[in-house]
């Protein structure tokens, strides 16, 4: 009995699943090992269309894939309560970039990146509740620059330079100087102060930093000068005498193919207290 039971319950499902093929769903659900519903859908009987795979009762949690007809990967992502969530990934075939991005409650947090097929990256950088923040970096196929671009925590630019298509800088726009941040504005004689210098770091350049602490209007004393590598610099100080002190922080960025440079300077007081 049981077995007449099974073919019946065969028979019946195997005929609809072939007509939902037939007539242009192409879609089966069922359930994985975990339990979960699981949606497929299908371009023909052997290539795969999309996966979606449904992490809760409620269908609000879930994992979507979906591939191109040829099976290459054309997009995935999770949702949390219907919003996007954590890593997608998708490629774009018109420009043959692979997308990398990070979510978090619908909104862009986290890495942001694409790649050409040839592995170049065509431009990354980092998102904050969907800005732009920090450095920026856009490239053409083969590796040259198109743009360096640096936002502040707000998404706001701070720094802007645009490349030829030889790599040459053709447009500059901001302080090299994005921010300062001292340890602390009031120390001690016998403390040390420490702070971080964020700057621009843009491609075929030579970066260098200078601190310079100014003692009168004609004497002045370098105490700290660094090749920039990378757009946070720590630097620290300690002063031995009391009383109100001015740095100047130089930055110097020299364009390694047009040998043009640009300088930013920016000023800051320090209480020295005993």
């Amino acid at each position: 009995m049981n077995s007449v039971r099974r073919f019946i319950v065969i028979f019946i499902i195997f005929p609809a699943f072939l007509f939902s093929c037939q007539s242009g769903n192409k879609k089966e659900e069922f359930y994985n090992d975990n339990g979960q519903l699981v949606i497929r859908e299908w371009y023909n009987k052997t290539n795969l269309k999309s996966i979606t795979t449904y992490l809760n009762e409620e269908k609000n949690n879930y994992v979507f894939v979906a591939y191109f007809e040829d099976g290459r990967l054309k997009d995935s992502a999770r949702y949390v309560n219907d919003l996007i969530s954590g890593e997608r990934k998708f490629y774009e075939s018109d420009l043959g970039l692979m997308h990398y991005e990070n979510y978090k409650d619908g909104l862009y947090n986290g890495y942001h990146k694409a790649i050409y097929n040839n592995g170049v990256s065509s431009f990354e950088g980092y998102r904050l509740n969907g800005f732009k923040v920090g450095e920026w970096r856009f490239h053409y196929p083969d590796g040259r620059p198109i743009t360096y671009e640096y936002y502040d925590s707000t998404g706001k630019i701070r720094y802007f330079r645009k490349y030829d298509n030889k790599g040459t800088s053709l447009k500059t726009e901001g302080s090299g100087i994005i921010k300062i941040y001292p340890e602390k504005l009031s120390i001690r004689v016998s403390d040390t102060i420490r702070g971080i210098a964020v700057v621009a770091s843009p491609p075929n350049s030579e970066i260098e930093l200078s601190i310079i602490e100014v003692t009168s209007s004609y004497n002045s004393h370098e105490f700290f000068k660094t090749e920039v590598k990378y757009p946070k610099i720590h630097w620290s100080r300690k002063f031995e005498n009391p009383g109100q002190k001015k740095l100047n922080f130089m930055l110097k960025i020299k364009d390694l193919k047009s040998g043009k440079e640009e300088t930013s300077v920016f000023e800051q007081k320090l209480f020295i207290t005993n």
